[in-house]
């Protein structure tokens, strides 16, 4: 803006110059005086419009103060428009900075995540399935399902029982960690019951273990164990379950020393395979009545009026399974064949079977084996005789000559001898060579269930002494 002022200026002075020249000759006679106000005035004027636009451009206006704009609006908002255009004047030119080219990766290619076998899962354990049941009074513990099976125990009124299978009206239920079968119309379903027992074919057998084999509470190898039977255990058969995943996955429900449980089927071999080779017609093998054979060597034949093909002792016991006019189809000791009627006696109420050959106690209720422990009997000096006795007396104490006391059960059969406890005797002893004094010696969980069982049916209580 400056340089314009400045030009203008020369310019104008020297147009002015120009005109006096031109005019000098014209008015050379006019008054020097006249000429030099003409000038000045010319410069004046000059000045004035330089003075003006330099007005104009802000060059000369100085900065504005806030003192000189009197919080004016207006001015306050000119101050601002012109800080601003300061400022942008001001800022730097920016060198631009260089970006580089960003690098494009190729686009991943997708591979789905390999699908890995699957290992096939466990079989869900079925026999488990379970449910409950509430009574609605208390209601008797049976060994099997009818009504005049042994008595195990009492469920109380209002009691809730874990259900695991039935058979017609009877509920088999787990109590107190025990197996056995109560009467359904004395039970209700509870709220939230799930009507998943698991179903329990009826079946009627007798089987014998083929190797030492644990008896269950369910059909399960998961399931707690009631004990280890031993190899060639008898077993009285109930019913059968099957696992839905596993046909060949089949469990018996069984009785055995005086409890209901399951085994294995696949470790048992069954008697009525063999008894249905004499005679196809029987399907279901079952203890109909427990007899004892009356004569020595009585002949067990294929069939009746058939070869005999050994021959029993006399005071053996056998299980009455079929009867087909005058001959008994019996099992002794796991030999299944014809016995003639009149060489067997049968027996009613508490049997208490003492096997001198097994070392075995085995007490029968009827047609059920209600218990079943190994035993100690008389040794070669003093053995305990052969013979069907009635006992004469029971009691919870009783000494011995030897200074050895009784103090569950005492009980007399014959003379001297008797079914007694035994403390001093180490469990492990018992099932071993006979060495009483022709006594028969008992665990105490046996002694004491004997004495429960037979202290107010005495008279209906008989001991088979059997080789």
């Amino acid at each position: 803006m400056l340089f314009l002022l400045i030009s203008g200026i020369v310019s104008f002075v020297t147009w002015g110059v120009t005109i006096v020249r031109k005019n000098y000759r014209r008015y050379r006679y006019v008054n020097v005086k006249l000429r030099k106000r003409i000038l000045t005035l010319a410069l004046a004027v000059s000045l004035g419009i330089g003075t003006y636009s330099l007005l104009k451009s802000n060059i000369l206006a100085g900065p504005v103060h806030a003192a000189d704009i009197n919080d004016n609006d207006e001015a306050m908002e000119f101050m601002i428009d012109l800080e601003h255009q300061n400022t942008l004047e001001e800022l730097p030119t920016m060198e631009p900075v260089y970006t580089a080219e960003p690098v494009y990766t190729a686009e991943p290619v997708y591979t789905p995540e390999p699908v890995l076998p699957t290992a096939t899962p466990a079989p869900i354990n079925n026999f488990n399935k379970g449910d409950s049941v509430v009574t609605t009074t208390t209601v008797n513990m049976r060994l099997r399902p009818d009504q005049g099976s042994f008595k195990i125990g009492e469920v109380p009124k209002n009691s809730t029982v874990d259900r695991i299978g039935a058979i017609g009206n009877w509920d088999l239920v787990r109590y107190d960690n025990q197996l056995a079968f109560i009467c359904s119309d004395y039970t209700q379903e509870t709220v939230d019951y799930n009507n998943e027992y698991y179903s329990i074919e009826e079946d009627c057998d007798i089987v014998r273990t083929t190797s030492e084999l644990y008896f269950r509470v369910g059909p399960s190898k998961s399931e707690k164990d009631i004990c280890l039977l031993d190899k060639n255990e008898e077993l009285i058969v109930i019913g059968k379950t099957t696992s839905y995943y596993d046909p060949s996955d089949i469990w018996y429900l069984v009785r055995a020393r005086g409890q209901i449980g399951f085994v294995c089927a696949k470790y048992t071999r069954s008697l009525r395979d063999e008894i249905q080779k004499l005679d196809p017609s029987i399907t279901n093998v079952e203890v109909k009545r427990i007899g004892y054979l009356n004569s020595d060597d009585v002949p067990v034949c294929y069939a009746p009026n058939g070869y005999s093909f050994t021959y029993a002792e006399k005071y053996q016991s056998v299980q009455i399974l079929q009867e087909n006019n005058g001959w008994y189809l019996v099992n002794v000791d796991g030999t299944i064949g014809y016995v003639n009627k009149r060489n067997v006696t049968k027996v009613d109420d508490i049997v208490i079977v003492l096997d001198l050959s097994d070392q075995r106690t085995i007490v029968y209720l009827g047609n059920d084996i209600i218990a079943k422990e190994r035993c100690t009997t008389g040794k070669k000096s003093s053995p305990t005789e052969k013979g069907y006795f009635a006992p004469y007396g029971i009691a919870d104490h009783h000494t011995f000559p030897d200074g050895h006391e009784a103090v569950i059960l005492w009980m007399p059969f014959n003379g001297g001898q008797g079914i007694h406890d035994a403390s001093w005797e180490e469990e492990v002893e018992f099932g071993t060579v006979g060495k009483s004094a022709g006594c028969g010696r008992q665990m105490d969980w046996l002694a004491r269930f004997i004495y429960e069982l037979c202290r107010s049916r005495l008279s209906r209580t008989h001991v088979l002494v059997q080789k």
